[in-house]
């Protein structure tokens, strides 16, 4: 991976004795309401770049994958505590940031640049460090949030294994995830955190997820190092176990496991990086680091 990133790059996130393909963002607010700020300004997506990703999409089509296209909020860079986003399409995110992200997992991490043309125009758009400038590609700004179960005297949650017919991390497990949307108004990343836990946790009710976002902590924001993108890091408490809190949703998991935060060493059993998405590898280490 050294090869395709800027020499100051931070360290991975190491976690369960394995290396996870993201770094932390620096100086992120814990507020969910200042953590994320869009300006309503579209992205400027290379057109050339999109057209030598089209074919990533085409692939995702053929293989039977779950596909829809939508308005989705896209990186531009961090300033004053928030990641600043832009507006943009989710198929054009399909067709540049993760087309990037796709090229480097056919290749191999440590495939030097002059083999991965997709990421060495990202790179080169974004100013020589995509970490800094999202310029030039729609990479979504994704979201992780975690529900802690306190109710039973320890601290578990629920994480689970996303479908195989996703078109993201089709199989690996994740905690609740989802992109931030334009629509999402003027405080995004609350109202897409209340979204995504009402969508893919049937058991919470609209009104039981707003209570859950106003009592919510952002942990940070990670940055993926494969689609070259940023995720949000947050979660909530709920005075109930895990059991309470049922399964996530069949639509999008296709299995539910409860982990017990207070037992680190079960919690990073079968995640491996190839079966941990790297925001929840992120989420998990902060989630067992704060007893």
């Amino acid at each position: 991976m050294s090869s395709t990133l800027p020499r100051d790059t931070p360290g991975l996130i190491e976690a369960g004795g394995h290396a996870y393909p993201a770094v932390l963002l620096p100086r992120i607010s814990a507020d969910p309401g200042r953590a994320v700020r869009a300006d309503d300004v579209a992205a400027d997506v290379d057109r050339e770049l999109e057209a030598a990703g089209a074919s990533h999409v085409d692939a995702l089509r053929e293989a039977g994958a779950t596909l829809w296209d939508g308005p989705v909020l896209v990186y531009e860079r961090v300033a004053d505590g928030a990641v600043i986003c832009r507006r943009s399409s989710y198929f054009r995110v399909l067709a540049t940031s993760a087309a990037v992200g796709a090229e480097l997992a056919v290749t191999g991490a440590d495939a030097p640049l002059s083999e991965l043309p997709l990421r060495r125009r990202a790179i080169r758009l974004a100013g020589g460090d995509p970490i800094a400038s999202g310029r030039g590609r729609a990479a979504a700004v994704g979201l992780n949030i975690a529900v802690v179960a306190v109710g039973g005297g320890g601290r578990s949650a629920l994480i689970g294994r996303r479908s195989r017919s996703m078109a993201a991390m089709p199989g690996m497990w994740s905690f609740v995830a989802g992109n931030i949307e334009p629509t999402d108004g003027p405080r995004p990343l609350a109202s897409a955190l209340g979204r995504e836990l009402t969508e893919e946790m049937p058991a919470i009710s609209v009104a039981d997820a707003r209570e859950l976002v106003s009592g919510a902590r952002v942990h940070g924001a990670c940055f993926s190092l494969g689609r070259l993108g940023p995720s949000l890091l947050a979660s909530t408490r709920i005075d109930a176990t895990a059991d309470d809190l049922g399964r996530l949703d069949a639509e999008e998991f296709d299995e539910t496991r409860v982990i017990d935060l207070d037992d680190p060493e079960s919690c990073w059993t079968g995640m491996s990086p190839g079966s941990l998405v790297p925001s929840s590898a992120a989420l998990l280490s902060e989630l067992i680091a704060d007893d």
